[in-house]
């Protein structure tokens, strides 16, 4: 087998470390232009990817380096070797002060979160259940199922490391997109949505795409963003995920090592009279793409407290950045779940305001806080009603705003984030463009 002939080659070359990765995954794929099937096919892959670590000295320093490589399936002894070789010289180049691996941890994993039911029937069972679902999704005359693509993959992951861990679980999960289309006074619009998940319940992707209907029908409805626009604007749980990457990266220990980061262990990051931040990374959510019980490297996860009320009561890393920094190892969390707030979303739409409900883009820069996107579609809510606007853009700084934030006590799941439903922000920028 590929494996016992890429592990036989590593013990040949015995190097300082490793982590081994072998993934096998096999997918259903089925793409629609409007309601008809366009294109429907499997695939079936099986991945090896190693990282090879090297201790060598360097005018009297000791340093660790690392390189990583991709193992072709049907690579031969000879091939492989030469493989390995390769990157022990790439490793060679890397200078990392010196730093322990993984250890396998006598721990027994959690079992209370639900299987992916993706894992139990045949792929091409769950591909034609979602599909079924789509199409019957009641859209209006007006709006129409331009396009979509269903990728349901499952598999495994086993991770072998040179410190003794040999670990192998169950991966699955749906990619699904999908663009509705809807002609109103001018020209015909779009919206795209995607979604990443690991289980589903009943109706809910119907439900989801009659929603994306409603908001296309909308956007082609909408005036022109006003440039005076100068109240509040709430942005929900779609966007705040994105948001919410900022303090992720904040608190990755590798970020603070590099004094990229503005957080201290114990300090507090907020003032002010908003709505204090709770953020914890968590090995597993409910339907979440991203759950997992070790990371690539093979720590085992466990769930941690990045942020608490704000005040930063944790970092998260890997093994050389953790033993850098001194702490305990996490490894890399993926799911972040974040604290309720105080207002419920009735409260939060009380006072004028402009929602940003779909952008064509919404980012965030990890290191400043910096944060904007297009405006594809929102609402103002001033005397005359909740009117849609298309246009224009929103822009603002996370630090700058962070201490007046208000968020929903409602929280709800998007992909793998938890947290409130809505958010209102104070002293954003809206570019309008009528």
């Amino acid at each position: 087998m590929m494996l016992e002939k890429i592990l036989a080659c590593i013990k040949e070359l015995n190097p300082f470390g490793y982590v081994l990765l072998e993934e096998e995954e096999a997918s259903e794929e089925l793409f629609f232009l409007g309601n008809k099937i366009e294109l429907q096919r499997a695939k079936q892959v099986k991945r090896h990817t190693l990282t090879l670590y090297k201790d060598f000295k360097y005018n009297g320093e000791s340093f660790l380096g690392d390189a990583k490589v991709s193992i072709p399936d049907n690579s031969s002894t000879s091939e492989i070797r030469s493989i390995l070789s390769r990157a022990e010289v790439m490793a060679s180049y890397v200078q990392n002060k010196p730093y322990p691996l993984a250890k396998p941890e006598n721990l027994v994993l959690e079992t209370s979160f639900e299987p992916s039911p993706f894992l139990e029937q045949d792929l091409a069972f769950w591909v034609n259940q979602i599909a079924e679902e789509l199409l019957s999704a009641d859209l209006t005359q007006r709006v129409s199922l331009s396009a979509a693509e269903i990728i349901l993959s499952r598999g495994s992951r086993r991770i072998i490391t040179s410190e003794g861990i040999d670990c192998r679980f169950p991966r699955a999960n749906c990619y699904l997109e999908t663009i509705t289309s809807a002609k109103g006074t001018g020209e015909e619009v779009e919206l795209f949505k995607k979604r990443d998940f690991s289980s589903y319940k009943s109706g809910e992707l119907k439900e989801a795409l009659e929603n994306q209907g409603v908001l296309t029908l909308h956007r082609a409805e909408a005036l022109k963003t006003p440039r005076n626009f100068t109240g509040d604007v709430l942005i929900p749980s779609e966007h705040l995920k994105t948001l919410f990457q900022y303090y992720y990266s904040q608190g990755a220990a590798q970020s603070v090592y590099e004094g990229i980061s503005g957080f201290s262990m114990g300090g507090a990051f907020q003032e002010g009279d908003g709505d204090k931040i709770t953020l914890n990374l968590l090995p597993y959510l409910p339907a979440s793409p991203c759950n997992q019980p070790y990371d690539p490297q093979g720590v085992l996860l466990k769930p941690v407290t990045l942020l608490e009320r704000g005040i930063v009561k944790s970092f998260w890393g890997d093994p050389q950045y953790s033993h850098y920094l001194g702490i305990p190892v996490t490894g890399a969390l993926e799911n972040l779940e974040v604290g309720e707030g105080s207002s419920t979303q009735e409260e939060l739409r009380g006072e004028p305001y402009l929602e940003a409900v779909v952008f064509s883009d919404f980012i965030i820069s990890p290191q400043t806080g910096d944060f904007g996107g297009e405006i594809r579609l929102a609402y103002i809510k001033d005397g005359n009603g909740r009117i849609p606007v298309t246009g224009g853009s929103i822009s603002g700084n996370l630090v700058d705003c962070q201490n007046s934030i208000l968020f929903s006590k409602e929280r709800v799941r998007e992909e793998n984030f938890y947290g409130p439903a809505l958010s209102r922000f104070k002293g954003l920028t809206v570019a309008g463009v009528s």
